[in-house]
């Protein structure tokens, strides 16, 4: 394996891994969780290969930057529901 390739893994990596910290700064948690797993499981169907581990980290970059800039709606706001029954469900305990 070069030089080159084993850069662009590490620059995909740092960066999917970054844009996740900084989901999860923001409360972001559902989007989080989401591209955390995004990642793993693309890892783990490619990591036959060195190639196809390259791919699935790439692919995983561009899906976490994607979701950044279009977050799933749907899964954010049944999140915040919980959250939100959660808050009230402690309110009436205490």
């Amino acid at each position: 394996m070069d030089i080159v390739t084993l850069l662009i893994l590490g620059l995909a990596t740092a960066t999917n891994l970054g844009v996740i910290k900084m989901k999860l700064e923001n409360n972001r948690n559902a989007d989080a969780i989401l591209d955390a797993t995004v990642l793993v499981v693309l890892g783990w169907v490619f990591s036959g290969t060195i190639t196809g581990l390259a791919v699935a980290t790439i692919a995983s970059a561009f899906i976490s930057a994607y979701l950044w800039l279009s977050p799933p709606n749907k899964l954010i706001e049944m999140y915040s529901e919980d959250d939100e029954e959660d808050e009230h469900n402690h309110e009436k305990i205490i």
